[in-house]
C-alpha cells in the first residue's frame, strides 16, 4: 500500500498500534528511504483532527529526545493524519503482557520519569499517559512520549473544570482526573499513571480492569492498587505505594523526585534481589509469559535495519536476557574475525574458541571454565579466568554472518538450557535481521545513487539553453525545463496539472518553413509518441506574449519504461531564430554585393573590349586593355565563386540538369580556353561517347577548378594530362600534373573552403582556395565525387566521377 502525504509518497510497512480512535503505521519514504510513523484518526469527523493538531503544537515544542517529534499534518485515505519521526521504538504495550525483569522495568520507569520532568517544566500536563503512548526501543533503552492530543497547560493548583472533564484512558487516570475529588488537575496526575504502568510492567496485569469508563474511575478511588499486590519488596513497594496514593499531595510532587528514587533502586548490587524470589525458577505460566516477552524482543530485532543499532541491541539483549555479563559480536572475513560490537565490560575474546566455532559452525558451551578443558591454555582464559563461556555462530543459508561470544565472570553454569534457548532465539533473529540490514543498506545506496542521478539530470536540464519538453503516453505535457518556459513565455505547465500537447501547441501556432500550419498529428512530440525518432524538424511558432516569430529546430524521440513499453516522449527544441535571421542578412548582403560589384566590372570590361577593337590602338595600348579585361574577368570569377560558395553551404543552389551533355566535348572546350590564355599544353586522352545528365555550367565550373589547380602547381611549364573513361557505370575524368605535389599532412583538408596547401610558401600562387571545394561539391550534387592522390615533389592526380546517362551506357556496352 502507498500513502500520499503532502505530495510525498510513503510505503506502508506495517501497523504498529491500533485502537478505536487511532491507527499508527510505520511507513518508509520513497523519496529518501527514511522511516516515519503515521498516526491516522479512524473517523472522518471534522473534529477528529483537533487532537492531532494539538499534538503537532505541543510535541513540536518539546525536545525530540523526550517526545516523538511531529513532522507535519496530512491526510491518509481521506482521514486526518500526523506524520511523526521514527526512532525505531514500539509502543511499550508490545513489551508487556508478562512480568518484566525488575531491572528493565525500573530502567524504563526512570527514563519515563525523566521525559515527564521535561514535559512538566514546559508547564504541560500529558493527561493520557498509558503504555500505548510510551514508545520504547529495547535496543538502546530509549523512551519517548506521544499522545499529546488532550495535553493542557493548566498551572499547578489551579482548578480548571475544562481540564477536569473525563478525558483520558480510565485504567491510568488519577482519581482527580475523573472529577471525583475536588482537586486541581496537575502534573501529579501523570505520576499516578506512571505508577499504574510500573505495576503493569512488574505483574503483567492491569490493576482494577473493568469495561465501564466510570467504573474504572470509581475503582481507582475505592480500590487503589495496594503495594501488597506486588511481589514483596522494600524500595520498589514504597515507590509504587507513593505513586498510587489517592490524594495528589500524598504522591510524588515532581517527576525528578521519582527519578531519583528509581535511580537509587537501580544502584542496588546485582548480587542482591529487589524482590523476594526473583531468582527462583519461573512457573509454567510465567515461563510462557517470558517466552512471549522474548518473542516480542526478537520482533524488535527484526524491525531494525541499521547494522550498528541491530548489533548494539543484540548484545544488550543478550546481557539482559541470556545470563551474560559480556556479550560480543565478531564479524567474520577471510577466515579471520574482529570485534565489531560489545555490551558489558570491555575486553577481548578467547581466540581458540572463536576459531573453533568459525571452523565447525557449531555452538560451544563451557559451563565452568575453571575446570580444565581443551581451551584452558588459551591466553585470554588463563589471564581473565571467566566462569561461564558460550560461543554461537550466526549462519544464514550456509553463510557465516558472524560470531556471538557470551561470558559470565561471576558464576559458573550461568548459561542454563533456558538461557541458551534465549540466546539462540535472539541470534537466529539477528541473522535474519543482518541479512535484511545488508539489503536495506544496498537499497539506501541505490536510493542515494538514484537521487544523485536525478539531481544531476535536473541540474543539466535546468541549465540547458535549449528547451526540453516531456509528455506522458496520453500526450499530456508533464515537464518543461526553465529554458522552455522562457522561450515560450509560459509558467510551469505542471502547476495546474498536465497540459495536453494539442492545447500547448494551439497557444504557439506552429508553422512550417513554407508558412503552412502543422497538423496536430504531425507535431514532432506526438509523432514520437507513435514510435518515430525525428531529428532537426524546422518550424516557426509565435511567442504568446509578444507575438514575435520564433524559429525552432526540433528533435523528438519516444521514452520507454524498464519493460520497454512506451511511457511518453521527449522533445528538444533549439532556438535558431538568430541563425535564420543571420542567414537572411547574409543572403541579402551577398546578393547586393554581387550586384554592386558585377555591375561596374561589367561596364569596365565592356569599354575595355570596345577600345581594344579600335584600329588606332597601339600594341602597347592593346596589352594594357588585355590586362584590364583579364583583371575584370578575375574579379567577376571571384564574385561568382563567393556567391556559389554561399549557395552551396546553405543548400540554396538549384541544379539545372540537362540530358545528353557530352563530357568529352565539355572538357575539350575548357582545355582549349586554358591553352589559349596560358600558352600551356594539356594532353587529353578520351573515348567517345561520354554522355551524362548534368548542369552543364556547374560541371564546367568543376573542370575549370581542377584544371586551374593542376596548371597553377606545375611550375616551369610542366605538361598536364587528362584521361577520360568509364568505370563501374560512371564517367571518370582524371587530371594529372607533374608539379610540386601536396604534403601528406595537408591532404586531409584539400576540399575545405578557403584552404590553400601552399599558403606562405614559395609556391603560393594566390587565389581564394575555393576551386577544389566547389569541384567536389558540384560532383557530389550530381551523385559523383572528387578524390585526390599526391606525392610531394612528384605531382598530383584528381579523379572526377559522374554517373553516365543510363540509356547511353547500355548502348555503348
Amino acid at each position: 500500500m502507498t500513502a500520499t502525504l503532502a505530495a510525498e509518497p510513503y510505503r506502508v510497512l506495517r501497523i504498529v498500534h491500533e485502537d478505536r480512535c487511532v491507527s499508527i503505521r510505520r511507513v518508509v519514504s520513497a523519496r529518501d528511504g527514511r522511516s516515519r510513523l503515521l498516526k491516522v484518526q479512524r473517523t472522518n469527523d471534522p473534529r477528529a483532527a483537533d487532537p492531532l493538531r494539538r499534538e503537532l503544537e505541543v510535541a513540536g515544542a518539546l525536545d525530540p529526545s523526550v517526545a516523538l517529534h511531529p513532522v507535519e499534518m496530512s491526510t491518509f485515505e481521506g482521514r486526518p493524519a500526523l506524520v511523526l519521526e521514527d526512532f525505531g521504538g514500539v509502543p511499550l504495550r508490545q513489551a508487556m503482557g508478562a512480568p518484566m525483569e525488575v531491572g528493565l522495568a525500573l530502567r524504563i520507569a526512570a527514563r519515563l520519569a525523566s521525559c515527564l520532568e521535561s514535559v512538566h517544566r514546559k508547564g504541560l500536563v500529558h493527561r493520557n499517559l498509558q503504555p500505548e503512548n510510551v514508545y520504547f526501543d529495547a535496543r538502546t533503552g530509549e523512551v519517548k512520549l506521544t499522545g499529546f492530543g488532550i495535553a493542557t497547560t493548566t498551572a499547578e493548583g489551579r482548578h480548571d473544570t475544562a481540564s477536569n472533564a473525563i478525558e483520558g484512558t480510565p485504567p491510568y487516570m488519577a482519581p482527580e482526573q475523573g472529577g471525583r475529588l475536588d482537586r486541581a488537575l496537575d502534573r501529579r496526575a501523570d505520576l499516578y499513571a506512571v505508577g499504574v504502568i510500573l505495576v503493569e510492567m512488574l505483574t503483567g496485569l492491569r490493576p482494577g480492569e473493568k469495561d465501564d469508563v466510570l467504573g474504572w474511575a470509581q475503582r481507582h478511588l475505592a480500590e487503589a492498587v495496594r503495594p501488597s499486590a506486588l511481589h514483596p519488596a522494600c524500595a520498589v513497594s514504597d515507590i509504587v505505594s507513593k505513586l498510587l496514593q489517592e490524594l495528589p499531595e500524598d504522591r510524588y510532587q515532581t517527576a525528578a523526585e521519582l527519578h531519583d528514587d528509581l535511580a537509587r533502586c537501580l544502584d542496588v548490587p546485582s548480587s542482591q534481589q529487589l524482590f523476594d524470589g526473583a531468582a527462583s525458577a519461573p512457573s509454567g505460566a510465567t515461563a510462557a509469559a517470558m517466552r512471549g516477552t522474548l518473542l516480542e524482543l526478537a520482533q524488535v530485532l527484526s524491525n531494525e535495519t541499521a547494522r550498528w543499532r541491530l548489533l548494539r541491541g543484540l548484545t544488550r539483549l543478550l546481557t539482559e536476557q541470556a545470563g551474560a555479563r559480556r556479550a560480543v559480536f565478531l564479524s567474520v572475513s577471510g577466515g579471520g574475525s574482529a570485534i565489531e560490537c560489545s555490551a558489558g565490560p570491555v575486553g577481548g575474546v578467547p581466540a581458540s574458541i572463536v576459531e573453533q566455532v568459525i571452523r565447525t559452525r557449531e555452538r560451544l558451551l563451557i559451563s565452568d571454565a575453571s575446570i580444565p578443558n581443551p581451551h584452558s591454555t588459551d591466553p585470554y582464559i588463563a589471564t581473565k579466568r571467566p566462569k561461564s563461556i558460550a560461543c554461537l555462530p550466526i549462519v544464514r543459508h550456509t553463510t557465516l554472518l558472524g560470531i556471538v561470544y557470551l561470558e559470565n565472570d561471576l558464576v559458573a553454569s550461568a548459561f542454563t538450557k533456558d538461557r541458551m534457548a534465549v540466546a539462540e532465539l535472539l541470534t537466529d533473529q539477528a541473522g535474519i535481521s543482518l541479512e535484511n540490514a545488508k539489503l536495506h543498506a544496498a537499497q539506501l545506496r541505490e536510493i542515494a545513487e538514484r537521487q544523485q542521478a536525478e539531481a544531476t539530470l535536473r541540474a543539466i536540464l535546468d541549465n540547458m539553453v535549449d528547451a526540453v519538453l516531456v509528455c506522458d503516453r496520453a500526450g499530456r505535457l508533464t515537464f518543461t525545463n526553465p529554458a522552455a518556459l522562457r522561450l515560450f513565455g509560459l509558467v510551469d505547465v505542471s502547476g495546474g496539472g498536465p497540459l495536453p500537447v494539442e492545447m500547448f501547441c494551439q497557444r504557439l501556432r506552429p508553422m512550417r518553413p513554407d508558412g503552412e500550419p502543422f497538423e496536430v498529428d504531425e507535431l514532432p512530440l506526438l509523432r514520437a509518441l507513435a514510435g518515430e525518432v525525428l531529428s532537426s524538424v524546422d518550424m516557426t511558432v509565435r511567442h504568446p506574449g509578444t507575438g514575435r516569430a520564433i524559429h525552432l529546430r526540433v528533435s523528438a524521440a519516444p521514452l520507454q519504461d524498464e519493460r520497454g513499453a512506451l511511457a511518453g516522449a521527449v522533445s528538444l527544441a533549439l532556438n535558431v531564430t538568430e541563425a535564420i535571421e543571420l542567414d537572411r542578412l547574409k543572403e541579402q548582403f551577398i546578393r547586393v554585393v554581387a550586384h554592386e560589384l558585377k555591375t561596374p566590372v561589367a561596364i569596365v570590361k565592356g569599354y575595355a573590349d570596345l577600345l581594344r577593337r579600335i584600329d588606332k590602338a597601339s600594341g602597347k595600348q592593346q596589352r594594357f586593355l588585355d590586362a584590364l579585361i583579364r583583371g575584370t574577368d578575375r574579379i567577376d570569377r571571384l564574385v561568382t565563386d563567393l556567391l556559389l560558395l554561399w549557395q552551396l553551404q546553405t543548400g540554396r543552389l538549384a541544379l539545372a540538369p540537362e540530358a545528353g551533355v557530352d563530357l568529352v566535348e565539355l572538357v575539350d572546350l575548357v582545355v582549349g580556353r586554358f591553352e589559349r590564355e596560358t600558352s600551356r599544353r594539356v594532353e587529353v586522352v578520351s573515348c567517345r561517347p561520354m554522355i551524362v545528365t548534368a548542369d552543364r555550367l556547374l560541371v564546367e565550373r568543376a573542370v575549370v577548378g581542377l584544371l586551374d589547380n593542376a596548371l597553377r602547381y606545375s611550375p616551369g611549364g610542366g605538361d598536364v594530362q587528362i584521361r577520360m573513361g568509364r568505370k563501374d557505370g560512371r564517367a571518370t575524368v582524371d587530371i594529372e600534373d607533374h608539379g610540386i605535389g601536396i604534403p601528406k599532412d595537408k591532404q586531409a583538408d584539400l576540399f575545405e573552403p578557403f584552404y590553400r596547401a601552399h599558403t606562405d610558401t614559395a609556391y603560393d600562387s594566390g587565389g581564394l582556395g575555393l576551386g577544389l571545394y566547389v569541384a567536389k561539391a558540384v560532383a557530389v550534387l550530381h551523385g559523383g565525387n572528387v578524390e585526390a592522390e599526391s606525392r610531394e615533389g612528384e605531382g598530383s592526380t584528381f579523379h572526377l566521377t559522374l554517373p553516365v546517362q543510363a540509356d547511353v551506357a547500355e548502348r555503348v556496352s
